[in-house]
């Protein structure tokens, strides 16, 4: 069963389209978090396999286009065609369209009879629910992007009314414990941090805090990579190595990209093939190097091969657990056995 944000779907009335907008929202989180300079960003190339993807195969290729074209008929999204890519589309989440819509829902509109409507779209052929709506976001039909300020302003508040409670008894003990001070003492003590801020403030005139490493060749490539201009493997591998450095090693062992189909783990390599063959196509290790190099040499296709790699790791983990409750239940069977086996001598 999906879950759907019940204000989208109010929005919307369609349960497609409402869960689109959902990972829209989640796209422009991430790229407002790498350039919170760009309310509004391009969030890149996208195609409906990416759709089916995030939506957990809840929605058809038929359903998906068509959700995309009544978000865009309702000015929730852009959609251009790069000049790179011209059988591709990208998309933009148009925050501004959607709160304001979402205020004027709240604002405007009773929502309390929203329960009583079904929708065609609402159910499986078979009669029951495929979608559960989550109720959270009803009371202000806020985006995450708009509440995450307010969200921060209460957590340091909570942080400040816990910091005070803490500090408060020990400040008390300290003055119950110390000697007052004269005024000779406190005008020498408040001379000397007089002069010791002085100090500090003068040896930092002038200093710029440097951005974040990294940062900047990000935003250089990405760049580079909207104006269409094709990007060396060096300069691929060193973006990847910003953007996705972590993940690589695990199954390159040269820990880069584009270095061949010999530094690919083989079974890495099957299991990409598993995810990505064709109906009786059978998955082949070269098949997988082909669509490993594939995605490597789009930016765009990195995230598919983060996806992949957890996935994998995941799988791995899981075959170990059912290997080890294998292995216990072997033992715990011989010993069962060995014990019966004596018990029946002694006799």
């Amino acid at each position: 069963m999906a879950i759907v944000r019940e204000d989208y779907f109010l929005l919307t009335r369609d349960c497609t389209a409402a869960a689109i907008l959902s990972i829209f929202e989640y796209w422009a989180n991430a790229a407002i978090a790498l350039n919170a300079n760009e309310l509004e960003p391009w969030l890149g190339i996208k195609t409906v396999k990416d759709f089916e993807e995030m939506l957990l195969g809840i929605a058809t290729d038929k359903c998906i286009r068509r959700a995309l074209h009544k978000l865009r008929e309702a000015g929730f999204i852009d959609i251009r065609k790069p000049l790179a890519h011209r059988k591709s589309l990208e998309y933009r989440f148009l925050i501004t369209t959607v709160q304001s819509a979402l205020n004027e829902l709240f604002n405007g509109k009773n929502t309390a009879d929203f329960d009583k409507s079904q929708r065609s779209n609402d159910r499986s052929p078979n009669g029951k629910n495929t979608v559960d709506f989550d109720k959270s976001q009803r009371s202000n039909g806020r985006l995450t992007i708009y509440k995450k300020d307010q969200d921060l302003e209460e957590i340091r508040e909570k942080e400040i009314s816990l910091a005070d409670e803490t500090i408060a008894p020990i400040v008390e003990e300290s003055r119950r414990q110390s000697p007052p001070l004269s005024s000779p003492q406190i005008l020498a003590s408040l001379s000397e941090e007089k002069e010791i801020l002085h100090e500090a403030d003068s040896s930092s005139l002038g200093q710029i805090i440097p951005p974040p490493p990294g940062l900047e060749k990000i935003k250089k490539y990405q760049k580079l990579d909207a104006e269409g201009t094709k990007l060396k493997s060096a300069e691929l591998r060193d973006w990847a190595d910003l953007e996705i450095g972590q993940y690589v090693p695990i199954y390159r062992k040269s820990g880069y990209i584009l270095t061949g189909g010999n530094d690919i783990v083989g079974e890495f390599a099957l299991y990409v093939a598993k995810q990505n063959c064709k109906p009786r196509q059978e998955p082949t290790i070269a098949l997988g190097f082909n669509v490993i190099n594939k995605c490597e040499s789009d930016p765009r296709s990195w995230q598919k091969l983060v996806v992949w790699v957890v996935q994998w790791q995941q799988s791995i983990a899981a075959a170990k657990e059912v290997n080890l409750a294998a292995s216990i239940a072997d033992e715990q069977e011989r010993q069962r056995i060995h014990l019966a086996s004596k018990k029946k001598f002694s006799l």
